[in-house]
């Protein structure tokens, strides 16, 4: 004899943390409580215990922070008795859970170095270097298919992505002319509510070497000197 039975009478609490935003879909640790007393949990995006126990879940509007974010827990086919008798559970539960905003604010990032340098280097113009937390196979960032290795180990934005958020920021330069030790400054504010804070990152701007080869006389004897 099977009795049918809501789900909400197989589980008990459910209980699901906040997370912050990261540019990716979010689908949190979360732990359920059984009307048995059991506790089954969902980590690392890992549902093998849930199904042990009959169970399903499912995600939506889990990316943006200022979405509410749903989990819906279902009752599965393994709830359902095996020999023609117990309870065969059914339906399905949603809960919310809180997508927090990013915050940028002490976050570093990757600045782009131009091609076969180390260094950025004093040119009389403005140095305005490219963000960058793409990597390839030698650990070099190359920017969405740019070349050049980066100035910083750091690779994202405290673990956010570039690529994941490029429409949802802007950047901006100091004024990164003169040479110095940290002179140079760029700048990421976010445009959308995922994120809060700026994050900005310093680097020097070495002085530029000038060579010989580079002093000529002009027709009428001044010496010319340019910079390499």
């Amino acid at each position: 004899y099977v009795t049918k039975n809501s789900i909400e009478n197989y589980i008990s609490q459910v209980n699901v943390p906040y997370v912050y935003f990261d540019g990716m879909p979010q689908q949190p640790d979360f732990s359920i409580k059984l009307a048995d007393g059991n506790t089954v949990a969902y980590a690392n995006k890992n549902a093998d215990a849930l199904t042990a126990a009959g169970l399903a879940v499912t995600f939506a509007n889990n990316r943006n922070a200022s979405q509410t974010a749903t989990l819906t827990i279902s009752a599965s086919e393994a709830t359902q008795p095996a020999q023609g008798e117990g309870v065969a559970y059914y339906g399905s539960k949603t809960y919310n859970f809180e997508i927090r905003p990013a915050v940028l604010t002490n976050a570093t990032f990757g600045l782009l170095l131009p091609e076969d340098e180390d260094s950025f280097v004093y040119s009389g113009a403005q140095i305005k270097p490219v963000v960058s937390d793409d990597v390839d196979d030698e650990g070099l960032y190359n920017n969405f298919d740019k070349p050049g290795k980066i100035m910083t180990t750091t690779n994202a934005i405290n673990g956010i992505s570039l690529k994941a958020i490029e429409d949802e920021y802007t950047v901006s330069y100091g004024a990164n002319v003169n040479a110095g030790t940290n002179v140079g400054t760029v700048t990421i504010t976010p445009t959308s509510a995922n994120m809060t804070g700026s994050a900005t990152m310093k680097f020097t701007i070495d002085k530029a070497t000038i060579g010989v080869s580079n002093v000529k006389a002009s027709e009428t004897g001044v010496l010319k000197v340019q910079a390499n």
